[in-house]
């Protein structure tokens, strides 16, 4: 008994159609994706300096405008005749994010030098020099804020750092019950002051301590220094 042949199945061959390209369409939502950028770019500038201004008062009023610039950003581009729904989403989402670290940016910036100052002077590295017997400047650091055994005969120059990230205004001594004196700029931020030990009453314990005043009127204390003098 002879085999039926099978029959061969032809296979149609697929072929893909591109989907018809909207040019149109297209150009107009990437007119409109380049409006919103440059819409938020702006909004977000504006909203970092209003926060900057409001956040002198309370640093709380600048975050209420960080988060309510973020709620309202869809909302401005009806300014520039795009409705909040013709937006996409992925669209709003990028610039929500350009917003945000835009707006950060602009706040901090304006939060430092030349715009504003809101830190004090730093002082450091208190050292007296005084003059020993063959006439040789020796340098004394202070041991728990303390500088001991200068001779009172003695003439002694105290040095100190002091920065910052804005301009001086002042830097003073207040030596022992004496009024404030002016410290003179000696090199790159060491200030000095000298004082001649024999006008002292006696030996014994003098404190001082140092006070510097910004252009902003940020003002920076020392600790209290105490300078044993014998005898």
């Amino acid at each position: 008994m002879a085999r039926k042949k099978k029959k061969e199945v032809i296979e149609e061959e697929y072929e893909f159609v591109p989907p018809e390209f909207d040019e149109k369409t297209f150009l107009e939502n990437d007119i409109k994706g380049t409006k919103t950028l440059l819409l938020t770019a702006l909004f977000a500038i504006i909203c970092g300096i209003v926060a900057f201004l409001v956040g002198e008062i309370n640093v709380l009023l600048g975050l209420v405008v960080l988060f309510g610039g973020m709620f309202a950003l869809k909302y401005t581009y009806i300014l520039i005749k795009i409705k909040p729904n013709e937006v996409e989403r992925k669209t709003l989402l990028g610039n929500l994010a350009l917003f945000f670290l835009l707006f950060l940016g602009i706040w901090i910036l304006m939060m430092n030098p030349p715009f504003s100052d809101h830190t004090g002077p730093q002082i450091s590295k208190v050292t007296i020099w005084y003059q020993d017997g063959n006439g040789n400047w020796v340098p004394q650091e202070p041991t728990a804020f303390t500088f001991s055994n200068i001779p009172r005969g003695a003439t002694i120059n105290i040095t100190a750092k002091v920065a910052d990230n804005g301009k001086l205004s002042s830097v003073q001594i207040g030596f022992s019950a004496l009024p404030l004196d002016n410290m003179t700029l000696a090199s790159d931020h060491i200030y000095e002051f000298s004082k001649d030990l024999s006008e002292l009453s006696g030996p014994g314990p003098y404190a001082f301590y140092i006070v510097a005043v910004d252009s902003s009127g940020n003002q920076a204390i020392s600790d209290i220094y105490t300078i044993q003098v014998t005898g």
